[in-house]
């Protein structure tokens, strides 16, 4: 038998939804009010224990197993919700072949890399005297230091090999901050740290891993103004959404997605209180960014720059 088939045999999916839903038996079934939207006069979400089935008979319309119930509350892949299901039922999934696993500590040592590097920036922004001038820019734009903390801002220094230095002396070579999107490599093999000179943004999954960073100029003078991590096996833009980690769950209780232009403006959105507010960070909207939110909004609110760009 198969892992997943395994865990639907043993898992009792009226007890998983009821982490989250208020049940009441009605015959075979248990209803509820659907923890996916807002309503609050007809419990339309039913759970068949029976067949291991839920269903939305309202705004949502949405059905599925157990599986894909944990995966649209948590906002998880499918092998998140299946490793947490396997935990919860006691069921041991599938060896992976050495391949496999070799692959995965590969993706967690860059991923290591990646949060390193955050927090270099960060210490960089709070301690360095060559940050002073993105620290004032930051203050200007009303951006309290609790918020920097908050958001991990970092900053660059002005320095080419900088990063560079700090991540060799970590253990990492060129080729993985290369492959991570930290290093430009010319086609002669010189290398130099991409970001130089910037206020840095780190951007995360929902479940809150870095895979990648926008980086804001603090010489008005440089350009491009605002860019970000090239195309990596961890960063592709078009299917993230800048601060999806913090605003999710106000999403999903509001129904509702703000959507803005840039990394500011999320950032002050929250700061003054309003949680539920993302950026498809300058791109236009794309399909895969949509998906995202439909997962936890019934309703997008675009609060755009009212220029060309906008």
């Amino acid at each position: 038998m198969k892992s997943t088939e395994e865990i639907k045999s043993r898992v009792d999916i009226v007890e998983v939804v009821s982490d989250t839903v208020k049940l009441r038996r009605t015959g075979s079934a248990h209803t509820g009010f659907c923890p996916f939207h807002d309503n609050k006069n007809t419990p339309a979400f039913v759970v068949w224990p029976d067949t291991g089935s839920w269903k939305c008979f309202g705004a949502c319309n949405d059905g599925g197993d157990v599986f894909s119930f944990v995966m649209k509350k948590e906002g998880w892949e499918f092998l998140e919700a299946l490793q947490y299901l396997g935990r919860r039922t006691g069921v041991e999934l599938e060896q992976q072949t050495p391949q496999q696993e070799n692959e995965r500590q590969e993706q967690l040592r860059m991923h290591n890399l990646l949060t390193t590097v955050s927090e270099y920036y960060h210490n960089l922004l709070l301690d360095s005297d060559a940050a002073d001038e993105a620290r004032k820019l930051l203050l200007q734009r009303g951006l309290s230091q609790e918020t920097w903390s908050s958001f991990g801002l970092g900053y660059a220094l002005s320095s080419w090999d900088g990063l560079r230095n700090f991540c060799l002396g970590n253990g990492y070579t060129d080729d993985d901050l290369v492959a991570v999107g930290l290093l430009v490599k010319k086609d002669n093999g010189k290398v130099f740290d991409r970001f130089r000179d910037r206020i840095l943004m780190p951007i995360y999954l929902q479940q809150g891993q870095v895979v990648g960073f926008g980086a804001r100029v603090v010489d008005s003078a440089d350009q491009p103004k605002f860019m970000n991590s090239p195309q990596t096996i961890f960063f592709d833009k078009g299917s993230l959404l800048y601060g999806i980690e913090k605003a999710y769950m106000s999403i999903r209780e509001d129904r509702t997605a703000v959507l803005v232009e840039g990394y500011m403006d999320v950032i002050a959105a929250h700061q003054a209180g309003f949680t539920n507010v993302v950026s498809a960070m300058g791109t236009a909207l794309t399909e895969k960014q949509l998906r995202l939110l439909k997962t936890y909004a019934r309703r997008l609110v675009l609060a755009l720059d009212p220029d060309v760009a906008g």
